[in-house]
Parts: structure tokens; C-alpha cells; sequence
């Protein structure tokens, strides 16, 4: 029983240190000048919503 709280609980601290992780290096690289010039160059648009893909929550027929 120890061992499974223990994986569980080693589960869950690494999920929240995989987000914590996520934003900062995402909010660190967006708002940094080099961040911003590299995307520049590429052509990236640093504002625009990445996770803009269509869901099937979309068609149900409330939005109809």
C-alpha cells in the first residue's frame, strides 16, 4: 500500500514540476528580446493561440 501512495504521489509532483516547467520556459522565451527577434526572423507570431485545432465540443448542436 506504501508503494502505491508512494508512485502516486511521485506521479502527481511530477506532472505539477512538468507544468511550472512549461510556463516559465514558455512566458521566459516569449517575453525575452532574443525570443522575439528569432521569432521575428522566422516569422512567427509569438501572440497567436497554439492550440487552435477544432474539437468535436464544437459541433454539438447548441452551436447550431
Amino acid at each position: 500500500m506504501g508503494v502505491l501512495i508512494y508512485l502516486a504521489g511521485t506521479a502527481v509532483s511530477l506532472l505539477i514540476l512538468y507544468y511550472i516547467i512549461e510556463s516559465a520556459v514558455k512566458n521566459g522565451i516569449d517575453k525575452s528580446r532574443l525570443g522575439g527577434i528569432i521569432a521575428k526572423n522566422n516569422g512567427v507570431d509569438l501572440h497567436k493561440q497554439s492550440n487552435t485545432r477544432e474539437s468535436w465540443l464544437d459541433d454539438d448542436l447548441d452551436n447550431q
